[in-house]
């Protein structure tokens, strides 16, 4: 969400006047955290969680890199040489699950800009059977090909 949660309330606000929604929200900084819910103004269809989204055998907390100011460039995939925190992780299947989403009748479109942790979300959903349940992805992931390497061929693998 980082700290003002500007496209969640941005989806709320538009589609909010004429659907039934219920968003995620997630930031891993606990200041921005605050800051974000604070701005979102939680209603009954919001669960904000202050944890890092990670994929299959990581968890339940993981090292949030801060690698840059204001909170731009903080990354759990990579280090610039700037402090870290341990910080809480949630997988995005297990919320899913748990959170009585109908996989047959909702509409699931995510949103992600987490920093190259895109691919691990991904590859969390394909091992949970739930990749091809998402109907739209929204955003632009270009995190994972810069960071290159094996990150960057696992990412291209799964997109395809």
């Amino acid at each position: 969400m980082h700290k003002k949660a500007l496209q969640l309330r941005y989806m709320k606000d538009v589609f909010g006047r004429v659907l039934s929604l219920h968003t995620f929200g997630f930031e891993a900084h606990p200041d921005y955290f605050r800051e974000a819910a604070a701005a979102v103004r939680p209603g009954p269809g919001d669960t904000l969680l202050h944890a890092a989204v990670v994929g299959p055998g990581q968890g339940p907390s993981v090292r949030l890199n801060l690698n840059g100011g204001e909170g731009l460039g903080d990354s759990i995939v990579r280090n610039r040489g700037g402090q870290g925190i341990d910080v809480p992780a949630v997988r995005l299947s297990e919320i899913l699950s748990s959170s009585g989403i109908d996989r047959s009748d909702d509409v699931v479109i995510l949103r992600m800009n987490i920093e190259g942790a895109e691919l691990y979300v991904l590859e969390d959903l394909e091992e949970a059977g739930l990749l091809g349940r998402i109907d739209g992805y929204y955003g632009y992931w270009d995190d994972p090909l810069k960071i290159g390497g094996e990150v960057a061929a696992r990412f291209q693998a799964i997109m395809s």
